[in-house]
């Protein structure tokens, strides 16, 4: 597992009842498995620290799954 440091932006995706991600400044989706409530905000520019998980197969078909280490929410 992989641990990196990402920039972007919050999105709700409404597919498979509803998901919550992260869009970085490149475009690549990540699909935080452990996304907080606090960070539930679409449009929000967040930089948060992730570890990759590939361990993990989600439903959803959209993103990268990661674990989120620690998060900030920039202004």
């Amino acid at each position: 597992m992989k641990q990196q440091m990402i920039k972007g932006k919050v999105v709700f995706e409404p597919i498979e009842g509803g998901i919550w991600g992260i869009v970085d400044t490149e475009g690549v989706q990540w699909l935080p498995l452990n996304f907080p409530a606090g960070l539930k905000k679409p449009g929000a520019r967040v930089q948060a620290i992730v570890l990759e998980r590939e361990d993990v197969v989600s439903f959803a078909m959209w993103g990268k799954a990661v674990t989120i280490r620690s998060y900030r929410i920039e202004p």
